[in-house]
């Protein structure tokens, strides 16, 4: 998706961008299908240890990256 804006009125409904991530898993790797998964079930405490993780196996500081994405997605609301 190369567009932000896009992205942002995707996400202001959740449901409908879950259910379209759903039916484009192709290229997607083991920990996006797993993220995917638990989002569909409704396992949001999962979804946040595995990003938890992912920051942390990858040297980034996760309260760090979700402060960022609010204030990038802010310009665009």
């Amino acid at each position: 998706m190369n567009n932000p804006l896009s992205f942002v009125q995707m996400i202001r409904n959740p449901q409908k961008f879950i259910n379209q991530l759903a039916n484009n898993t192709q290229g997607m790797n083991e920990m996006q299908k797993n993220a995917l998964s638990m989002l569909q079930k409704g396992d949001y405490a999962g979804c946040k240890e595995l990003a938890q993780n992912y920051c942390k196996s990858n040297g980034m500081d996760a309260e760090e990256v979700v402060g960022n994405l609010r204030q990038n997605l802010s310009k665009f609301m």
